[in-house]
């Protein structure tokens, strides 16, 4: 998984073309990157199996040579001047001594691109592998560092084992944590994934999800001047509205049109989003969509004058995220045990400070920070951008 979310990341960043060289054909999980297939990598590669199996004997395969030469001729074709190429487990785990071969080879006979080996698990410490031969060809490869190769490893004591096995310094060893795909782990509809990139709703805190078709109980206007007043504390705060178009009331078209153009008027055109006016959306939001929201989001925000259909809140209970609410007769015999209440009649700003005050706990930005801070785009961004 972590390769093809790497290559895709890559492929999102400018001037950068993803690839992923892999022994698996394309799947559904591909994002716009190339991948190309070599059959020797496949997982159930016979001839890889065998010289796995032949290893784990402490016997050295006689096709381990040449498979390598076909690896490497295959990949020499593949790299191109001043690729960055990075390879998963393969200085550290034994799975696929021909592709550590070849690496290995190609690493020092070209240098004209650049190559990171990124390091997960170390097999060097396991006693079920016969290490006692690791002077040996091509068990060294594991034990002694490769010229020209970053090193790199997903935490610190990895890290630690890999540079105390290789007989070097801790510090020539890259921390590199491993991403999280939001839109993958959240499992968001294609919609909503998308509204998120274009609108960049993961950059958002709080990211506050109103329920709400369009209708004047639920007291939009209302909602937008609370995240109005809520920004002078946040100033990255973001609504999203579901705004449907009521199939009741045919007047409800032009109450969104006159939604947003107050929306504008208040200079919060980047801090609101009424998903029913997306041209994605055609006027309509589904249960996936608003179940994506909650996942994603950091709290729900009502504003209604009136409530009696309380799915919604009962639905937002099941994300663990706080619930703003009036405290209608209907909501506090539903809900009045996991919400935060506040008086129908308070102000905007009123309602802004009790939304404000429970997002100082650190621990409500948790949501934010792995939507943000560990997603594979900020991972390539931050590690392997400038490589090369």
């Amino acid at each position: 998984m972590a390769c093809w979310e790497l290559a895709a990341a890559a492929n999102r960043t400018p001037g950068w073309q993803g690839i992923l060289v892999t022994g698996t054909p394309s799947s559904p999980n591909d994002q716009g990157f190339n991948r190309i297939c070599i059959p020797e990598m496949a997982p159930d590669n016979p001839i890889k199996r065998d010289i796995f199996e032949a290893f784990r004997r402490g016997v050295k395969h006689p096709a381990i040579e040449a498979v390598a030469e076909d690896l490497k001729s295959q990949l020499d074709a593949i790299l191109q001047p001043t690729d960055l190429l990075i390879s998963f487990n393969c200085f550290s785990l034994p799975y696929n001594l021909p592709l550590t071969v070849a690496l290995w080879k190609i690493t020092q006979e070209r240098h004209d691109f650049a190559h990171v080996t990124w390091s997960w698990d170390i097999a060097a410490v396991e006693e079920e592998y016969p290490w006692t031969l690791r002077f040996d060809w091509p068990w060294s490869l594991f034990w002694n560092t490769c010229p020209r190769v970053i090193y790199a490893a997903s935490t610190g004591p990895v890290a630690n084992l890999q540079a105390q096995i290789l007989g070097i310094e801790p510090s020539m060893i890259r921390v590199i944590n491993g991403g999280v795909d939001p839109s993958r782990c959240l499992r968001l509809s294609s919609r909503i994934a998308g509204i998120c990139r274009s609108r960049n709703l993961f950059g958002a805190f709080p990211l506050l999800y109103m329920p709400a078709k369009i209708s004047s109980r639920k007291d939009i206007p209302r909602a937008i001047d609370v995240l109005a007043e809520l920004r002078s504390q946040y100033r990255n705060a973001h609504l999203v509205i579901a705004g449907s178009l009521s199939p009741h009331d045919v007047s409800t078209s032009q109450k969104a049109h006159s939604l947003r153009e107050t929306i504008s008027a208040f200079g919060l055109s980047d801090a609101v989003t009424i998903l029913g006016s997306e041209p994605s959306f055609n006027g309509k939001t589904d249960f996936l969509d608003s179940m994506s929201m909650m996942a994603l989001s950091d709290g729900l925000l009502f504003t209604s004058r009136r409530e009696g259909f309380l799915f919604p809140i009962l639905e937002a209970g099941l994300h663990s995220i706080p619930i703003f609410a009036p405290a209608l007769d209907a909501v506090v015999s539903w809900a009045g045990d996991y919400s935060i209440m506040y008086p129908p009649s308070s102000s905007p700003r009123e309602i802004s400070r009790v939304v404000g005050e429970a997002f100082k706990d650190p621990a409500s930005k948790r949501k934010f920070l792995f939507r943000t801070e560990y997603t594979w785009d900020r991972v390539f961004a931050r590690y392997f951008s400038d490589i090369r």
